[in-house]
């Protein structure tokens, strides 16, 4: 049954509805397709997310919490429901409703464009609020560069070898834009920390900056061969290739074959002539 629901008009109506961000009529669509596909944990999932979004935690909550004893390793409500969990009530009530997200967003431009996972983040109280899309501000130091939500809480920094040219690029007077790319909250301290990936693209390079912030991943191929190698190749004999136009005609009676063939054919020429004479002979006698 629950597998007819991705078959229903009404499942492609709940989803645009959510990529307008129009929440009110999403969650009106994805509770009527609750009541016809009362185990589709799809639908549940969209119907949370309606919850969240009308500000609705409590529904949204128990509602997760219902999918993950249908399905305990659903990754999108355990994600939430963690989220949700580190949230405050006053985080709550402020939340904004997130802006719909532009598809091309975290499109790559090689040279341009960097994927950067953040180190030191910050709690999950803070964590849980993010999610992909959200931007960021880049804020450069010495040698790294703290990353900060639009509202004014930090998030992590950028410490690997990025860090530095970042920074001196910023100084520079080069902008950039950054969003959360992915957001992975752990409530659990035994399991490690939680981590954040944003997403950074350079928008305009100043005149003081010659080369991209950015590794390019290119891999330059050279042929290289050894040079004793070479100095065989250069010594070695031409091999005798034979050619159509270079053969010799030669005689059919100077073959090998021709040869045999014709000796035998003299000495039963002999043996006929020799049986010949000595029949002339009895017949004399």
């Amino acid at each position: 049954m629950a597998n007819h629901a991705n078959l229903d008009p009404q499942t492609t109506e709940a989803i645009a509805a959510a990529l307008k961000n129009d929440w009110a009529e999403a969650l009106k669509l994805n509770w009527e397709l609750l009541k016809k596909y009362p185990d589709d944990i799809d639908t549940m999932n969209r119907l949370a997310r309606a919850f969240i979004e009308t500000k609705r935690i409590e529904r949204a909550k128990s509602l997760y919490q219902k999918i993950l004893k249908l399905d305990p390793y659903n990754p999108i409500a355990e994600k939430n429901l963690n989220r949700l969990s580190s949230l405050k009530k006053a985080d709550l009530k402020s939340a904004q409703i997130s802006p719909p997200v532009k598809a091309d967003i975290f499109l790559e431009e090689p040279g341009k464009t960097a994927t950067v996972a953040l180190t030191d983040t910050a709690m999950g109280s803070v964590l849980a609020g993010l999610r992909a899309g959200d931007p960021v501000i880049l804020s450069p130091h010495r040698s790294d560069v703290t990353v900060i939500s639009s509202n004014r809480q930090r998030i992590g920094k950028i410490g690997n070898y990025l860090a530095k040219t970042l920074a001196n690029n910023l100084r520079a007077g080069s902008n950039f834009d950054a969003f959360i790319k992915s957001v992975s909250l752990n409530t659990n301290k035994k399991r490690g920390k939680s981590s954040v990936t944003i997403f950074v693209r350079e928008t305009n390079r100043s005149p003081k900056i010659k080369i991209s912030p950015f590794p390019t991943n290119t891999t330059i191929f050279t042929p290289y061969v050894r040079e004793e190698a070479l100095n065989l190749l250069a010594h070695q004999a031409p091999v005798p290739i034979e050619a159509d136009d270079t053969i010799e005609e030669i005689e059919v009676s100077e073959l090998p074959s021709a040869a045999h063939d014709k000796t035998h054919d003299q000495s039963l020429e002999e043996l006929a002539e020799k049986e010949q004479e000595e029949g002339d002979h009895l017949e004399e006698e």
